[in-house]
């Protein structure tokens, strides 16, 4: 049998690879009976070297390549239970090892918390609480009504990767209309999904909420600046599930302090966490969470899933479904 080895954070590992899990994994390969510490790896060497199959999660350490080669020469798989691999695949690609994600099912419940949010935002349901609680019955229905609710409003997806695609399947049920920024979206894709293709100035213009999936690259590094925040309409939600280091964030403070009536979902900042007495948490118009959108409670099992169908086609060498490739890197979150 193939020998595999499950290595990373000794944390995350126990978490997501559970005895449950490994005994089945093990019914497949030889897996080497203990999870690998990525910091205490010194006493697994010999079963690192051998191990064709590599096992992992979030919270790996970026290694370089001549750092791969070293610790895994044999590897030639390695299985990801967890999002984006962005930060990790270049080096193991660079070593010729394939690499499978499991970010299709990590999108699921992402995409799900998303769906929720815009349907919840376009009859402004996040900011009615306080108008209720300060204002009063009457005062926070008139605002209510002021809302576009889900047929009449208009809904900016930020990337038709993974997550922004399945988000655009669940809200269309609901009538909204769904303009997308992405620049490799072709047009026959576009009239695929049912969507209009529209630059960044376009949907921060008109889009009543804009939801943010564009891939995490150096490239998009702030590319959500101040110059749209400040530009969206003054009832307009910004939601964030993808990365904080893509938003302009005293841009996005500074669009929210001149439009109250603007609000910011954010579920990924930059720093993560966000610091104690940065300005946004002293804005009524901002929710913030700490990265639940795709809990790996929630998450897990559908990711394991994945990924042992996916050995199964490693082991019986049919081609798999969810591979990465460089190219794909260019454009995944």
């Amino acid at each position: 049998m193939k020998k595999a080895v499950v290595f990373g954070d000794k944390n995350a590992l126990c978490k997501v690879y559970t005895d449950e899990r490994m005994k089945l994994l093990g019914s497949m390969v030889s897996l080497y009976p203990q999870k690998i510490d990525q910091t205490d790896f010194n006493i697994h060497t010999e079963a690192m070297k051998n191990a064709e199959i590599i096992f992992t999660t979030y919270r790996i350490t970026p290694f370089e390549a001549d750092q791969i080669k070293k610790l895994f020469p044999s590897a030639k798989i390695l299985l990801y239970a967890a999002g984006s691999v962005q930060r990790i695949a270049r080096a193991y690609l660079n070593c010729g090892i394939e690499i499978v994600s499991a970010w299709a099912a990590n999108a699921i419940p992402v995409a799900e918390f998303v769906a929720a949010q815009i349907v919840l935002a376009n009859k402004g349901y996040f900011c009615m609480h306080a108008i209720y609680r300060l204002e009063g019955y009457a005062k926070a229905r008139e605002t209510a009504l002021s809302y576009p609710a889900n047929r009449h409003a208009s809904v900016g997806i930020l990337g038709a990767g993974m997550v922004g695609k399945k988000v655009i399947s669940l809200i269309k049920n609901f009538g909204v209309t769904v303009y997308v920024y992405d620049p490799f979206l072709t047009d026959e894709d576009a009239d695929a999904l049912g969507v209009s293709k529209a630059d960044l100035n376009f949907i921060f213009k008109h889009c009543h909420t804009i939801s943010n999936h564009i891939a995490d690259l150096p490239q998009t590094k702030k590319i959500l600046t101040e110059d749209l925040f400040c530009a969206m309409r003054p009832d307009a939600v910004f939601v964030n599930t993808a990365r904080g280091a893509q938003v302009d964030h005293a841009g996005l403070v500074k669009a929210l302090r001149q439009g109250p009536g603007r609000l910011a979902l954010l579920d990924v900042t930059d720093p993560e966490p966000l610091g104690d007495c940065h300005p946004l948490w002293e804005l009524p118009n901002t929710i913030i969470t700490p990265h639940i959108a795709g809990t790996y409670e929630e998450a897990t099992p559908l990711m394991l899933d994945l990924l042992t169908e996916e050995l199964k086609r490693y082991v019986n060498h049919e081609p798999r479904k969810y591979r990465v490739t460089y190219d794909m890197l260019q454009t995944m979150a």
